[in-house]
């Protein structure tokens, strides 16, 4: 996962999953002004659709270890729900114990789905 600040203020964003194929993902990302760079407005839209307000979602950072290494990101409305590692796979025990936080948070974390290595 890779972030770049651009000239206007948004960040774009570049994720590449730890599955089978390598595939990766862009996406603009808007901090949400007074969150304290916590909740961000994304959209993984065109630009030309941009201005519609259903191509922005509202996620919120929920956590993030010391080392900087992994984060859990959600959707207010707890409907997605992300555990991003800059490593291909996660010990079991820290893996738990983020799951279980999501899950405290009133995440349906039964219904991940883990790309890669666990």
């Amino acid at each position: 996962m890779r972030y770049t600040l651009r000239r206007d203020g948004l960040m774009d964003l570049h994720i590449v999953r730890a599955d089978t194929e390598g595939s990766s993902d862009a996406a603009l990302v808007q901090p949400i002004p007074g969150s304290g760079g916590s909740r961000w407005k994304v959209s993984r839209w065109p630009e030309l659709l941009r201005a519609l307000p259903w191509a922005w979602q509202d996620q919120c950072v929920l956590y993030v270890d010391d080392t900087y290494v992994a984060a859990l990101v959600g959707s207010p409305q707890r409907d997605a729900l992300w555990l991003l590692s800059r490593h291909p796979s996660m010990d079991e025990t820290p893996l738990k114990a983020r799951v279980q936080l999501a899950r405290d948070r009133g995440f349906a974390t039964e219904r991940l789905h883990f790309n890669g290595r666990v």
